[in-house]
């Protein structure tokens, strides 16, 4: 499925279809201050937001959040302000680890073969 009908799904009355595993959410470029909005798979642990960036060196979004920053969030149909952060595995194997954890407790065939960026 295409980000656009994705995007658009997930702001329709529709979104129960996704929602239950994918979040939009809202980064602004650090440098151009251009708000970009993606959906992505996201795991829930207390009041932790969870999102494992796959293909990490072809992506750039989570770059923007290597500092924690404001994030927008459309999970379930509402609206959320929050502050994202990117946890990098070799700078913080300890945090990186319990946030994989909670990924893999979500999404249990996404385990093997993972790698810190």
């Amino acid at each position: 499925m295409g980000n656009a009908f994705v995007r658009a799904l997930l702001r329709s009355p529709a979104h129960r279809l996704l929602c239950g595993s994918l979040v939009l959410i809202r980064v602004r470029g650090r440098r151009t201050g251009t708000l970009r909005t993606f959906p992505v798979m996201y795991a829930r642990e207390g009041d932790s937001l969870w999102v494992v960036c796959g293909e990490a060196d072809r992506k750039s979004w989570w770059r923007n959040l290597q500092e924690p920053a404001p994030v927008g969030l459309r999970l379930r149909g509402k609206e959320y302000r929050a502050r994202g952060r990117a946890i990098l595995g070799r700078r913080e194997p300890a945090i990186a680890t319990g946030g994989l954890a909670a990924w893999v407790r979500r999404f249990p065939k996404a385990g093997p073969g993972w790698a810190w960026a």
